[in-house]
């Protein structure tokens, strides 16, 4: 398809301009996942309440190609460019309008979200593209079950669920979509109780050595519940207008104008699918989150669902045969998302089209390597992890050592000793630490925090070791600053 080149390269384009920019806390995780051997992946990835799966697939990269940015990034790149293609199939093969594939296929490579996942050194992207493929799959196996598709719609499931925990809600949407076509749908599915029993017990087998991890990261959803906004976040609502809200306007509008319905029916599985995709994830996220069972309302945790309101807004566009009428749709959803994406505002203003990672952590560690050797003192680091608020320094080996994470991966700091503290003002120095500390002459504390929490950070840690700061410095937002005792 000659039009879908360009879109393609566009989504590519748009991928891969920032590929270098310094990696930011989550990636620098899974730069220190993949910074040694083999065994040590799945322990760290556990530590970040993470699946293996993902992460042994970089340190795969990472041996064959080195470790940098971009090899860190490229799984996820290769998926996000991947996921313009698969979007366009899937929808194609769906709707059978050329068009309308190349409608979704131009979201895609122009959606913010899309293209943020697409340049993170994260399983989200990945994440999307596999379910882009499960869902087709699925479709399929439903109309014509076969043995071969329902083996590879099982190994899937678990896929899906080892890339990411959270794509068990997907999985759920997708057997209350069949449920619902059980009770509801014309033609009555082909693909029988028993065999879709017999699947959902192997795939249960699958899943069940993560149980025990499972149970471990539900135990620390306090932690999560901190952060994790009651209410929809901004991002999910700009997603919800453009891909949502913007499509079902134009399709109740094309209906009220009676203009002539193309081949693509709202009562097919095809469109079943897509509205439990789109519509079940977000719902049982912001129950679970409203209820405390499990906090779970975050767009990272619902990327699958972003695709869906992509493939739903190509939908609707498909349903109509008037070419003017599916032309203005495209233009007020595309006119849409750019204009809530702030991909525009961000390029004119710093040359960047993702302007969210404004961490250079790459740019604090060699300006503290350079430093150190004349001024030889310890350094203390509040990383800004929700885990930190638990560090004692000295009581437990293993936290500490993940919460010196963010200077143990790709940007390796030189500096000896280096501590962690908890990201609060109400940071308290153990007698022994701060004896050290008081021997050596001062500190430097490395924040990772708004002034509004590092200040007060560097004003508590001053006082307690009758300190004076001879200089700060703000780089994005990391605060880097030399206590000296007086």
């Amino acid at each position: 398809m000659p039009w879908l080149i360009p879109l393609v390269l566009l989504g590519a384009w748009l991928r891969c301009a920032q590929v270098h920019e310094s990696l930011w806390l989550d990636e620098l995780h899974t730069s220190w996942v993949v910074a040694d051997g083999a065994g040590a992946v799945a322990d760290r990835a556990r530590a970040g309440n993470q699946s293996p799966l993902y992460f042994g697939l970089v340190w795969g990269v990472v041996q064959l190609l080195g470790h940098h940015e971009w090899t860190l990034r490229l799984i996820s790149l290769a998926a996000g460019i991947g996921l313009i293609l698969g979007t366009y199939a899937l929808v194609w093969h769906w709707s059978r309008s050329v068009a309308s594939g190349l409608f979704a296929a131009l979201l895609v490579a122009i959606s913010r979200d899309c293209i943020f996942y697409a340049q993170e050194a994260r399983p989200y992207a990945l994440l999307q593209l596999s379910a882009v493929a499960h869902a087709a799959l699925f479709v399929e196996l439903v109309q014509r079950p076969t043995r071969a598709r329902r083996m590879v719609l099982v190994v899937g499931a678990a896929w899906l669920f080892y890339l990411h925990y959270t794509s068990f809600l997907f999985l759920l949407a997708e057997a209350v979509c069949l449920v619902g076509w059980w009770a509801w749908g014309a033609p009555r599915p082909a693909y029988r109780l028993r065999a879709a029993a017999l699947d959902a017990l192997a795939t249960g087998l699958l899943m069940m050595p993560a149980l025990q991890h499972v149970l471990q990261v539900a135990q620390q959803r306090q932690n999560w519940s901190r952060i994790v906004p009651g209410w929809p976040a901004l991002g999910l609502q700009l997603d919800f207008l453009a891909f949502v809200l913007v499509p079902v306007l134009g399709l109740a509008v094309g209906i009220g104008l009676r203009l002539t319905r193309s081949g693509f029916r709202w009562r097919s599985l095809p469109a079943a699918c897509t509205v439990c995709w789109l519509m079940l994830p977000p719902l049982w996220a912001f129950a679970g989150t409203w209820t405390g069972l499990a906090a779970l309302a975050m767009l990272r945790y619902l990327v699958i669902s972003l695709l869906a309101a992509i493939v739903f807004a190509a939908l609707c566009q498909a349903s109509f045969t008037s070419r003017a009428y599916r032309l203005l749709i495209s233009l007020v959803v595309v006119v849409s998302t750019l204009a809530g994406s702030g991909m525009l505002v961000q390029w004119t203003t710093d040359g960047r089209w993702i302007g969210d990672r404004d961490e250079p952590w790459n740019v604090l560690v060699s300006w503290l390597n350079q430093r150190w050797p004349a001024d030889p003192l310890p350094v203390l680091l509040c990383p800004g992890l929700l885990e930190d608020a638990a560090v004692v320094p000295g009581t437990d080996a293993e936290l500490e050592q993940y919460c010196l994470f963010p200077l143990r991966g790709l940007y390796q700091l030189q500096a000896t000793p280096l501590v962690p503290l908890p990201t609060r003002c109400t940071v308290c120095l153990t007698p022994e630490l701060r004896q050290h500390l008081d021997a050596s002459g001062g500190a430097w504390v490395v924040i990772r925090a708004s002034d509004r929490t590092a200040q007060p950070i560097l004003e508590t840690l001053a006082c307690q070791l009758a300190a004076r700061p001879c200089e700060s410095q703000r780089l994005g937002t990391l605060r880097i600053a030399r206590l000296v005792c007086e």
